[in-house]
């Protein structure tokens, strides 16, 4: 994109900016989202950059948290069956939860806030249109060239588990969208 179209960006952005910032729910979005993405993000970098940290991310393999669920219950039950089975299936299950419930909360955050007065086949149509825009911006990182876009992105270091972490949470959200409006 040339310098024509950075700067038609640039100003689009600031009047969605201006137009967010004069709203009610306006600074949710420029305060709250951020920080969210941002806590996503340091929880997957923590895994992979942070060696110095004194502690281990508590839902990592090596956690706390991990151990204690995954450790002792799947541990437990591997030890009597004999297999090796469990205890890497509830590890893979508390991160799924962790990751993808807060992935589920800021989108359906979004879609009680902003979609909330559309009737329901509309809202649903909005918040598949918000998955993709998101999705676009979040997991390929296609507007990391643009302003500041590229510090809430997706950590180039998200393993896999991260990233079916992120469909899963996808999926729950159009789901718990689908029921809403079948409701």
């Amino acid at each position: 994109m040339g310098i024509i179209g950075t700067i038609i960006v640039i100003i689009i952005a600031i009047a969605i900016f201006k137009a967010l910032a004069e709203t009610e729910k306006g600074g949710f979005v420029l305060i709250l989202m951020p920080i969210i993405l941002l806590v996503i993000n340091f929880t997957i970098a923590w895994d992979n950059y942070w060696a110095g940290v004194p502690f281990p991310n508590p839902i990592d393999p090596g956690g706390f948290i991990n151990e204690i669920i995954a450790g002792i219950i799947g541990g437990l039950l591997d030890s009597v069956i004999g297999t090796i089975f469990f205890r890497p299936l509830f590890s893979w299950v508390l991160g799924m939860c962790f990751y993808s419930l807060m992935w589920i909360g800021l989108h359906i955050y979004f879609s009680n806030s902003f979609l909330y007065d559309l009737d329901s086949d509309t809202r649903l149509g909005a918040l598949v249109l918000w998955l993709v825009f998101f999705t676009a911006f979040y997991y390929f990182r296609l507007l990391d060239n643009f302003l500041i876009f590229g510090w809430f992105s997706m950590p180039l270091s998200a393993g896999d588990n991260i990233k079916w972490y992120y469909w899963i949470s996808v999926v729950a959200t159009l789901f718990l969208a689908f029921k809403e409006r079948v409701r």
